[in-house]
């Protein structure tokens, strides 16, 4: 599976490793092991949901925006999953844990520098990042 990306990647928002923008539309290979079902940006991230209600980000995450742990580098994370094929595949998408590994998201909003993750049919909604109006 793959997505298109294009655009700024300076803090590896787009999921390319090691290149600061893209003015092309390239294809990043996603493996997954389940469908992509959403896929929202901020300024400085990008987060997936899956059909089984898991999130991957990638980008900058000093406000916590992506959900994983407050001020983890996630653009310095390269995640190896194997393929079908039974190779290994190298992305700068992680998979988030914490408070959402164990809810199913059903939806994301990602804002500049926060998400809101509507989690188990919308009985639940968390927001992360940062809490200024500015």
């Amino acid at each position: 599976m793959f997505i298109g990306v294009v655009g700024r990647n300076v803090e590896g928002q787009c999921g390319l490793p090691h290149q600061p923008t893209s003015t092309l539309l390239q294809l990043v290979p996603i493996h997954f092991p389940h469908s992509i079902k959403q896929i929202d940006c901020g300024y400085t991230f990008s987060s997936i949901v899956t059909d089984r209600g898991q999130v991957y980000t990638a980008g900058l995450n000093t406000k916590g925006q992506t959900g994983a742990h407050h001020g983890e580098a996630l653009e310095d994370l390269h995640v190896s999953d194997d393929n079908d094929d039974g190779g290994t595949v190298r992305h700068m998408f992680r998979r988030v844990r914490g408070v959402l590994e164990h809810e199913t998201v059903d939806w994301i909003a990602c804002g500049a520098l926060r998400t809101f993750f509507v989690v188990n049919g919308g009985y639940a909604v968390y927001g992360v990042g940062s809490n200024s109006y500015s």
